[in-house]
């Protein structure tokens, strides 16, 4: 936290995991990996990991100047969660889940914090 700027503050997402259902990927063992835009931020991708019930427990830090355009787009905007396929040096995208980031905004005024997060669930489509 020393590192940062006047105005500016970190931003931190955390990717718990996701089901699959076989019937979408028609395979017992797919590998799959997640992928993230976020703001003005380059994509940023989790490990890839095999099975149909996925623990992923992937941490992502961003650091945002706290404005209006901010503060605007997290009042305005849904966060795509992408769910892709590996197919080797490939990958197919299979699904997205559209995070309402109004939620962040909602979760400060009901006193949530880093050490009282709050979880929220979202379905991939």
């Amino acid at each position: 936290m020393d590192d940062l700027a006047p105005g500016e503050n970190i931003f931190e997402l955390r990717l718990l995991g996701v089901d699959i259902d076989k019937a979408v990927v028609g395979e017992d063992n797919p590998a799959t990996f997640m992928t993230v835009d976020f703001f003005e931020h380059e994509t940023q991708a989790t490990a890839v990991h095999g099975g149909l019930n996925v623990s992923v427990d992937h941490t992502l830090q961003y650091v945002v100047k706290v404005d209006d355009f901010f503060l605007e787009y997290l009042d305005t905007r849904h966060l795509p969660v992408e769910l892709n396929k590996s197919l080797g040096l490939d990958f197919a995208t299979i699904g997205v889940a559209h995070v309402n980031l109004r939620r962040v905004l909602d979760d400060a005024e009901t006193g949530h914090t880093a050490k009282s997060p709050p979880i929220h669930f979202c379905d991939v489509v």
